[in-house]
């Protein structure tokens, strides 16, 4: 009796154990595996609420698409992000691995005995692994911990998915701003050069003068030619971030937005990127991670493989024996330092990622800072003295040409020039908007909105145009004619759908 009452409490006290780790070993994976912890820190840093994938897709699709709509759309639909928020499921895995032994490990053996009338000799054994028992608290929070960097890192992909939806979209607004344009100077060096002809059959002008102006038209449809190409590349580029078909029909809301932003404090906007930055948080949290990971690596390599079990026998002469099992893989050779020496070399490696990071961030936002300065004061010059000249330019121009100072392709010549500087206007503008995507990037915060900005529309550079050629040259019929803005852009836009 007493020998059944010891066995009973062996069985009892090593049940216990696997008990006590198994329970020790429960901890919860949230169902959505941290996709809406990834979503909360987003809308943080860009004040927008992600898409519902089942309704608003196609109702915001239906619409032309703003900056901020095209943003919900990239953080939705963009592939890369979209591989990159499935990696949560590996981390969520990490951490459940870590919360839990290893599975017990269930033994047994069945020995034929020689000796006749003798029973087999049958042995059960159970033995699970002490060492990550010991572990277990210690492993459990480093795996969260990681988990949490992880999120990080995938918000961080995200805010970089905003930066080039951001910047993608401005350059295709910009693009097809510019191959509007191109469409018409190439129209009007077009006509420019059917006038011409007419001029050299009536014996008015040389071939020389003639041959200038199917040169200019000729270099006016190349130019046009590569805007529009610019422009298919860039709609191009703009869908395959937003995750959509580039030849369906979705279209941007019409125009490029003026900037009213101010001047930005680049210590102020350093100091924000400190606290703002996900990557560098991540990079922070790794180290302090590895270095925790380093101090239980210290002291659990001198326990190493640590395994309790419990192991039951039946004797050839029907006794029985049970009790339980040590093994202990003994730390007297190796001492596991190599262990040791890699997690050393880990934390080493985190220490000048992080150290880097911050150089880099630095970098970024000092260089982003010094692009929008550069595209605000281009586009000031451009808006304030550039273009003002240039359309008085050719108002004078015309107004010679009324009074036949000059001829009518001095004019042409001078709307031409005029063209190009409402280009260059066009691609600083684009330029800014870059810039300030960059910038909002680097410092981890979106800057400013572009709610309340005004709008620069090419076509409402036709209607300004037509008025004033209406107002000067209603005299005589051989000045080129300027073409309805409602029907160039009825030409513009079927040349590209």
């Amino acid at each position: 009796m007493k020998e059944k009452t010891v066995n009973s409490r062996r069985v009892k006290i090593a049940f216990a154990l696997f008990s006590i780790s198994l329970l020790a070993g429960c901890t919860s994976i949230p169902e959505d595996l941290g996709r809406n912890d990834v979503d909360e820190i987003i809308r943080d840093s860009t004040g927008l609420e992600q898409l519902d994938r089942s309704r608003e897709l196609n109702r915001v699709l239906e619409n032309d698409l703003t900056v901020d709509t095209s943003v919900r759309i990239a953080l939705l639909k963009n592939p890369q992000l979209r591989a990159k928020m499935a990696e949560l499921g590996f981390g969520a895995a990490d951490v459940y691995q870590a919360a839990r032994i290893r599975n017990p490990i269930l033994s047994a053996s069945v020995f034929d005995s020689t000796e006749p009338g003798s029973r087999d000799q049958i042995t059960f054994g159970l033995v699970a692994s002490f060492t990550d028992l010991l572990t277990l608290g210690k492993r459990s929070r480093l795996a969260k911990a990681e988990y949490a960097a992880l999120r990080q890192h995938v918000a961080h992909e995200a805010i970089v998915v905003v930066k080039n939806a951001q910047s993608s979209y401005h350059a295709y607004a910009a693009a097809r701003e510019i191959a509007e344009l191109r469409d018409y100077a190439a129209y009007s060096a077009d006509v420019s050069f059917r006038l011409a002809q007419r001029f050299f059959d009536a014996g008015n002008i040389t071939s020389r003068e003639l041959n200038i102006a199917e040169a200019n038209a000729v270099e006016a449809k190349l130019a046009s030619l590569s805007a529009n190409a610019n422009e298919a590349a860039a709609r191009a580029e703009l869908a395959a971030i937003l995750g959509l078909d580039a030849s369906l029909d979705w279209q941007l809301d019409s125009g490029i937005k003026i900037p009213i932003g101010t001047k930005k404090n680049y210590d102020e906007l350093l100091a924000q990127a400190q606290t703002n930055r996900l990557d560098f948080s991540a990079a922070k949290a790794a180290v302090d991670q590895i270095a925790e990971q380093h101090g239980l690596t210290q002291w659990s390599r001198w326990i190493d493989e640590f395994e309790l079990g419990y192991e039951r026998e039946r004797e050839t002469d029907g006794k029985r024996l049970g009790g339980p099992t040590l093994d202990w893989a003994l730390p007297l050779i190796s001492q596991n330092r190599d262990q040791v020496l890699r997690v050393q070399a880990r934390l080493e490696q985190a220490i000048v990622a992080l150290d880097e990071t911050g150089l880099r961030i630095s970098n970024e936002v000092w260089l982003g800072h010094q692009a929008l300065l550069n595209a605000a004061e281009r586009l000031e010059l451009l808006a304030s003295r550039l273009l003002p000249a240039r359309m008085q330019a050719t108002r004078q121009a015309q107004e010679e040409e009324a009074f036949m100072l000059i001829g009518v392709f001095e004019v042409l010549d001078s709307k031409q020039q005029e063209f190009d500087a409402i280009e260059h206007y066009i691609e600083s503008l684009k330029d800014y908007w870059v810039a300030h995507a960059e910038l909002s990037y680097a410092v981890g915060k979106q800057l400013d909105r572009e709610d309340d900005c005004q709008v620069f529309k090419f076509s409402d550079q036709l209607s300004e145009s037509a008025n004033d050629h209406q107002h000067h040259h209603n005299h005589n019929a051989k000045e080129a004619p300027v073409e309805d803005k409602h029907e160039h852009q009825r030409r513009h836009e079927g040349s590209h759908h």
